[in-house]
């Protein structure tokens, strides 16, 4: 084990194994699916290590409020911290508690500074960073001059949105499947406005596919609809914004791979698309049981969903980590063991959760060091990250990010 110039320690010949548990009495058993449930255990050893992070899994008291932790994979700059290397605990971006608010794609991030100043960096093979050029940053930098953003999106894809103060939309990256919104499959370098509207409230993105809220209520959607992901009762892609039904109380929205999910003013949740679980593709919203849930998720197969009374439930198919190398299907919603949670977010997966007293816990495929847990095991059980209390928990594609 050496220290390097650079602060990491690099970890030689160290073997790879993957040990999965005996199936349980769940019906939730094999691959990233039964980690994701939070039964068994399973353990991948690792081969790389980054050093420049805390120790013990993570901060051991507390954090400054608006600090930027990062940890995952960082072959693509993800970490922010000026290198190319993985992380394994929350390491801060920078020294300054600068940050509002975080969205991670499949390698790449946009956030938001208190300022309102839009920063990017990760992988920017086909522009999603907004910078006008294609080299990657593996360092924060500013897009633009704008300091009136107010939300960001870039999970799910190779593609980034964001919405200003004023309401507008505004898309770049890849646009293979039409869902930058703007008429065309053409991919965009520099963030360009969708359209003219000025009421955009919420946008998710899945893997081709937008699905979007308006301050009124209406759902909106674009991009690819091969598997009904546009929700709009046909599979004719669009590339521009097009209205899902009349309805005025859509409330929460999150997309993934092929499905779209929400949940309405009412507190009922609707699915769409290639539904994990559901054996077949939905071209319009369904409604999934008849329980009321206050937060959702979708992983790139997966969907993870909070009631409101709390407890956390998850439905979905394994198809990229299975001990059978058959996918393994939970057809209907699953509850993760017995604890109430506030806030959950699915990465492709991974999984993090947020409890009501702010800690933070990790579970799901783990080998680049997305769980933030000091190595580079999974989890198949939420496991608390460090001590410390966090405003914000995302998971990305092999990597996450904690806001204080």
């Amino acid at each position: 084990m050496a220290l390097q110039a650079s602060g990491a320690i690099s970890v030689a010949d160290i073997n790879t194994e993957l040990t999965l548990p005996a199936t349980t009495t769940s019906s939730l058993n094999d691959g990233a699916l039964r980690a994701l449930a939070g039964i068994g255990s399973g353990a991948i050893q690792f081969s790389d290590f980054y050093g420049h992070s805390m120790s013990g899994g993570g901060s051991g008291g507390a954090v400054t409020v608006g600090s930027l932790y990062m940890f995952g994979a960082g072959g693509s700059g993800d970490m922010g911290l000026g290198n190319w290397n993985n992380v394994l605990v929350p390491t801060q971006v920078g020294l300054l508690p600068e940050w509002k608010t975080i969205s991670l794609g499949y390698d790449h991030n946009l956030a938001i500074k208190n300022d309102g100043t839009l920063w990017a960096w990760g992988a920017n093979d086909v522009g999603q960073l907004g910078l006008g050029h294609k080299t990657s940053m593996n360092s924060p930098v500013q897009v633009g001059t704008a300091s009136d953003w107010a939300s960001v999106e870039c999970r799910a894809g190779s593609h980034s949105f964001a919405i200003k103060t004023n309401g507008t939309l505004w898309a770049c990256g890849s646009n293979s499947g039409g869902q930058l919104g703007l008429n065309s499959t053409v991919d965009k370098s520099v963030l360009t406005q969708v359209g003219t509207q000025t009421t955009w409230k919420q946008i998710a993105g899945g893997e081709t596919f937008v699905a979007a809220l308006k301050t009124n209520g209406t759902l909106w959607t674009w991009g690819d609809n091969y598997a009904g992901q546009l929700a709009n009762g046909t599979l004719v892609p669009r590339s521009s914004p097009v209205q899902v039904g009349s309805l005025t109380n859509w409330s929460i929205l999150s997309c993934h791979g092929l499905h779209g999910a929400a949940i309405k003013t009412n507190g009922t949740l609707w699915e769409w698309g290639d539904v994990a679980g559901q054996g077949s593709i939905l071209s319009s919203p369904v409604q999934t049981g008849s329980a009321t849930w206050s937060s959702i998720s979708s992983g790139f197969s997966y969907l993870l969903a909070i009631k409101t009374d709390g407890t956390m439930w998850i439905k979905g198919v394994d198809q990229m980590w299975s001990t059978s190398g058959n996918p393994h299907i939970q057809a209907t919603l699953a509850q993760v063991g017995t604890s109430t949670w506030a806030k959950v977010s699915a990465g492709n997966i991974h999984a993090l959760a947020t409890k009501s007293d702010g800690t933070v816990w990790a579970w799901g495929f783990g080998e680049s060091g997305e769980l933030g847990l000091g190595d580079a095991l999974s989890k198949s059980v939420p496991t608390q990250i460090g001590s410390s209390t966090w405003a914000t928990a995302v998971a990305g594609g092999m990597h996450s990010a904690l806001i204080a």
